[in-house]
């Protein structure tokens, strides 16, 4: 029993391991303002995922929109 628990606990702790590898910073780029999914828009030239973490960093005011797809 215990051999089982070890060995779902390693496969639990390397699917949380891959989970976060697949994560990027994606950083908006668009100071004019735009539409959330357009990879132009970000750095790299990617849409963020919902496992992506977002910077919103230069300021201003603009407006980022998404449109309903």
């Amino acid at each position: 029993m215990k051999t089982h628990i070890a060995k779902l606990s390693a496969v639990l702790a390397l699917l949380a391991i891959a989970s976060a590898a697949h994560s990027a910073t994606i950083t908006w780029t668009n100071t004019s303002g735009g539409n959330w999914s357009d990879a132009a828009n970000w750095s790299p030239n990617q849409v963020p995922t919902n496992t992506d973490n977002v910077l919103i960093t230069t300021p201003d005011t603009y407006t980022i929109y998404r449109l309903n797809q």
